[in-house]
């Protein structure tokens, strides 16, 4: 805060004419910056904690395991494209 305050100051100063005014103007726009970094930080770790109990959720509401695992793996690469996977290696899989 002090290392921008000088130029915040001047640049404010310069605008309202009055140090009173300047130094509320200054201390709103630090408020105003305070708030919306607090406001990112909180979306974003809100984000991400929503991010990991998806991926947690999701390995709950499907699992692979065995035959219907290998089943839907040959399924979408079948219709990714047979040029994806060799055929002994899809014969593996089937």
């Amino acid at each position: 805060m002090r290392r921008y305050n000088p130029r915040l100051f001047r640049v404010a100063r310069s605008i309202l004419r009055d140090d009173d005014s300047a130094q509320d103007a200054i201390q709103e726009a630090y408020v105003s910056a305070f708030v919306k970094t607090r406001y990112h930080r909180a979306r974003n770790l809100m984000q991400e904690a929503l991010d990991q109990q998806m991926d947690v959720a999701g390995l709950h509401v499907f699992e692979f395991a065995g035959k219907r695992c290998d089943a839907m793996v040959v399924t979408v690469l079948k219709r990714l494209g047979a040029d994806l996977i060799s055929s002994e290696a899809l014969k593996q899989l089937h």
